[in-house]
């Protein structure tokens, strides 16, 4: 193999990260800790960056990661394969305070961002030769105070792409 496969996978990673922070929904249930969230102002582009991590978290309590709700995009499983593929899983973890799930009309503030993402980035490309594909959603529990879940992606070869970033 004499390509470094790991520069694409890092700009791929920034990508998605802009594509959840451009999404105006994403955006403000984020920001936003109230029952009321999806009816609030609009929240900028550069206000939510600190909001959506591409590294893991592992202390609530310090900055940047002391917010209500937040999200991490991770690559958590490569497998190298011949003439420079790959197949990997791309996880995208949401995480709320328990006491910040409740939205209006019986939406749950963590699944409907685990939506959002999985509509925006299902059968999506991920670099020059792969997509993505939804596999799972998985509960994760964080602590006593911060819950949320796991979406896990295939990252897989994907001839003919349509759909660009």
């Amino acid at each position: 193999m004499s390509v470094d496969l790991m520069k694409p996978i890092e700009s791929s990673l920034y990508r998605i990260k802009n594509i959840l922070k451009a999404d105006s929904e994403i955006r403000k249930l984020l920001y936003y800790t109230t029952e009321d969230a999806l009816e609030k102002s609009e929240v900028s582009y550069t206000t939510i960056d600190d909001y959506i991590s591409l590294f893991p978290i592992y202390n609530l309590n310090q900055e940047p990661y002391n917010k209500s709700n937040f999200i991490t995009i991770n690559l958590i499983d490569f497998v190298p394969e011949e003439d420079d593929l790959y197949e990997g899983i791309l996880q995208i973890t949401v995480i709320s305070k328990n006491t910040d799930w409740q939205l209006k009309d019986n939406k749950i503030r963590v699944l409907r961002l685990a939506g959002l993402i999985q509509k925006l980035l299902n059968n999506q490309k991920f670099d020059a030769s792969h997509k993505l594909n939804f596999i799972s959603l998985k509960m994760v529990r964080m602590d006593e105070e911060y819950s949320g879940y796991n979406i896990l992606f295939e990252i897989y070869e994907g001839g003919g792409l349509e759909n660009d970033f």
